[in-house]
This record gives C-alpha cells, structure tokens and sequence, in this order.
C-alpha cells in the first residue's frame, strides 16, 4: 500500500500521534516474514525509516484485525541502513518531509522453506487493507 499524499509533507504535526488501519489476511502459503520494515517511512533527503510489526496472531484469518502503530522512535522504528533505533531528532526530522509511505501488503515468503514441504507455499496470497487513518496526538489536558 502506497499511501495517498495526504500522508505524506509535513507530518511532524502527527509526531507521537499513531498511524491506525484495520488488516485481513483472507489467504496465505509459504514461510512466515520477519515483520522488519512492515511500515516504512521515506524522508526528502533519502532517509527511510522502518516499524516492525508484531507478529500476526489471528485466530480466524476471516477476520478483520486493528493496529495502531505509534508515530515515536521509542516504539520500534529502526533505521533502514543499519536497523540502528531512531533518534527523536532523526523521527522529527524525516517526519518534517515524508515523501512516501508504505504498508507491506504481503505476510509470507513464498518458496521460503526449500525442503519440498508445506513452508515452500504456492505463491498465492490475499490481504486486505482498510481504514488507514492517522490520528493526532493527545496533549495534557485534552
């Protein structure tokens, strides 16, 4: 999911805010994906930075599931290059300039087992994406 230009400029208004969408996995084979770099975040200057994702715990892949991801460093953003934790400078900084963001559409590798048993999957995959919305942060008093 690449999302749409309202996500993108100046965000650093959403800073510890969340990024909050609804996810189905309606069908899936092969090898569960490390969840590294689920959400990335891309900065004007080249910076991308990543969120991992918990991992995927629904008991009836039917379905719909919610996640909030928290728009800090402190929550699991790790930098693309070296997967080093953000600073607060270097999140307000690529927040000041988001040029992309995106959703990994996929929660399995395909293929990814190699012994010829059920991991390797046949390729076909079907998840659905709602809802994405970004949500201000609450401040003291409100």
């Amino acid at each position: 999911f690449v999302a749409p230009s309202v996500f993108t400029g100046n965000l650093q208004s959403m800073y510890d805010g969340s990024l909050e969408f609804m996810l189905r996995i309606a069908q899936s084979s092969g090898v569960e994906r490390d969840y590294h770099g689920f959400i990335q975040m891309k900065g004007g200057d080249g910076t991308v930075l990543n969120y991992k994702m918990p991992r995927f715990q629904t008991l009836d892949k039917h379905a719909w599931s919610a996640y909030v991801v928290v728009l800090r460093e402190d929550f699991g953003w790790t930098t693309e290059i070296d997967g080093a934790p953000v600073s607060t400078r270097e999140m307000i900084r690529v927040m000041g300039n988001v040029t992309e963001l995106l959703v990994r559409g996929d929660t399995n590798v395909c293929g990814g087992g190699g012994d010829g048993g059920d991991d390797d999957g046949d390729g076909r995959e079907v998840v659905y994406l709602q809802n994405v919305t970004m949500r201000l942060p609450k401040r003291m008093g409100e």
